[in-house]
């Protein structure tokens, strides 16, 4: 006989089905650690509730598990034909599997991730993948991560056939060139507006003796060539050719040289985004090209050592008038004080990446100018204290001063200040107390914080549980290295206390005690509020109540 509890428990089964399919669209929208569990929990209730979440799913990421059956991909497929977007990361592709791959007409976006291991008859397993590919009508976006188990350039070049294709990622095919299949795909498949070649193209001094010649693909508005042995002469050619590119990322190849960078002029009226991150070889004769491309917005300079000098950010400053992202990581000899001071005429910056470039404390008076901020990472700068100046940052969003060795009293006025504050992280400052959290408790942002990295501080259970309920909007927390911060039983107390939050990370937290988490979150955790994780990712423990 039914017990009273039961009796009165709602008929799932009896919601309309657009209230499900609300509740199922939901749940897709969650971090991909919880989209998964929650839509597996969905289609357990019952058929109703299955046929809603299987007519909803329009995006998924397929990955293996112990004891997972050797034709999933397959099943999931066959299931899911009207995927819109689907993710394959070390699975198995079978001939079913093809088979139920290309029938799903609607895929617009395909990504293959780590490796994926062939059960297919005979040598030419990849090249049948390829043309199950290009056959899909709907594909728009593929990326593809290569590995030693994964697939091969071979027939590579059957991707010409995919006509609605528009952008192309390639990404470790460094077993052999494929230079050649690339050209191939570029002269059939004519849509493609962004390509991506990341250790790719010619990855060994033998192979760069073959040609690369994209220069007809003129429609390219992006272009990725990363930790190639590409030389001045193609970029050269490249740059002459390509006069719609509107986004270049250059970064690793070694064999770029001031010669081949100074041809980027040729791109100055078109080019808005610029990414040429260590490994290259331009130095800082070279780095006066930049000076003509006065339309970029975004420029990305990390660990550009060779062409570092104090006349750079000066440079930077004073040409690149509309810029809205600038990234230094790295670039210490180009943060002389003097150098650094230059910025604070960049007025139009909303993002700036400073990491490990030791900065000294007067830049913290150029930073103070730089008002429309809403991004600013600081990590990593050891001679940096006192930051009040900053305070004037009130668009700030994205705060970063991790690793700087900073103390109390040079932090709490500025988190105690700004007013939009969505992401801190203010880690590894090993003198920091937990009046860095009490300042953002008392601040404005109590309202506004989301996410908080507050690693290896000085923190305690008494003062966590405390101010938690005051960040009325935080949804993830990182505590690990915290010392005072080992306790199961107060891990879950703290966790309940925060209204948003589902998420913390913890280490060194025995969440398997026998009288510890389970029973209290079956007892004390309200299980109509939300689904919290609690996350040991060094430890690989994850336990989840609900």
């Amino acid at each position: 006989m039914a017990s009273a509890s039961e009796a009165d428990a709602p008929d799932w089964a009896a919601l309309p089905f657009s209230a499900v399919a609300l509740i199922v669209a939901h749940a897709s929208c969650l971090p991909r650690h919880q989209s998964g569990a929650a839509l597996s929990a969905l289609r357990l209730a019952n058929r109703h509730w299955r046929s809603a979440v299987d007519d909803s799913i329009r995006s998924w990421h397929l990955q293996p598990y112990i004891g997972a059956p050797h034709n999933r991909v397959a099943a999931v497929l066959r299931r899911w034909q009207h995927l819109e977007a689907l993710t394959l990361s070390s699975c198995v592709v079978d001939e079913a599997a093809l088979q139920a791959l290309g029938r799903c007409r609607r895929l617009s976006q395909l990504s293959f991730t780590h490796f994926v291991r062939f059960d297919l008859p005979g040598a030419a397993a990849a090249r049948r993948l390829w043309e199950v590919v290009a056959a899909l009508p709907a594909l728009q976006l593929l990326t593809v991560h290569a590995s030693d188990e994964g697939p091969t350039p071979a027939g590579l070049a059957a991707l010409a056939g995919c006509s609605s294709l528009t952008a192309l990622e390639l990404h470790d095919f460094h077993r052999e060139d494929i230079a050649i299949d690339v050209v191939a795909v570029l002269r059939g498949a004519t849509r493609i507006q962004h390509l991506a070649l990341h250790r790719s193209v010619r990855a060994t001094a033998v192979q760069a003796q073959q040609a690369f010649d994209i220069g007809f693909a003129t429609q390219l508005t992006s272009l990725e060539l990363r930790a190639s042995f590409t030389h001045d002469d193609d970029f050269l050619g490249l740059f002459a050719t390509l006069t719609s590119l509107r986004r270049l990322d250059i970064s690793a190849n070694r064999n770029l040289t001031d010669d081949g960078f100074l041809g980027i002029t040729r791109l100055a009226a078109c080019l808005t985004a610029l990414v040429m991150e260590g490994g290259h070889s331009v130095t800082e004769n070279g780095a006066t090209a930049l000076a003509a491309s006065s339309g970029l917005q975004m420029l990305s300079l990390a660990f550009s050592n060779r062409m570092s000098s104090d006349a750079l950010l000066p440079l930077v400053a004073g040409t690149l008038t509309q810029l809205t992202s600038l990234n230094i990581q790295g670039c210490a000899r180009a943060c002389s004080p003097a150098a650094f001071g230059a910025l604070s005429t960049l007025t139009s910056l909303r993002q700036l990446v400073a990491r490990d470039c030791r900065l000294q404390q007067s830049a913290v008076a150029a930073l103070a100018h730089l008002t429309n901020l809403q991004m600013l990472c600081l990590s990593d700068n050891t001679a940096l204290s006192l930051l009040d100046q900053l305070t004037c940052l009130r668009g700030c969003m994205d705060l970063d001063v991790s690793d700087c060795e900073l103390e109390d009293h040079h932090l709490v006025r500025l988190l105690a200040s700004l007013p939009q504050l969505r992401n801190v992280n203010i880690s590894s400052n090993p003198h920091l107390t937990a009046a860095g959290l009490e300042a953002l408790a008392a601040g404005p942002a109590r309202t506004t914080l989301q996410s908080l990295e507050a690693t290896s501080l000085r923190l305690d259970w008494e003062t966590v549980l405390k101010l938690l309920p005051q960040f009325k909007a935080l949804e993830s927390i990182n505590l690990s290295g915290n010392e005072g911060l080992v306790d199961p039983t107060a891990l879950l107390l703290a966790a309940e206390a925060a209204p948003s939050l589902h998420t913390i990370w913890v280490v060194r937290v025995n969440l398997q005690t026998a009288d510890g988490l389970d029973s209290l979150a079956h007892s004390r955790h309200d299980p109509g509020r939300r689904r919290l994780l609690l996350m040991q990712p060094w430890d690989s423990q994850i336990a989840a109540f609900a």
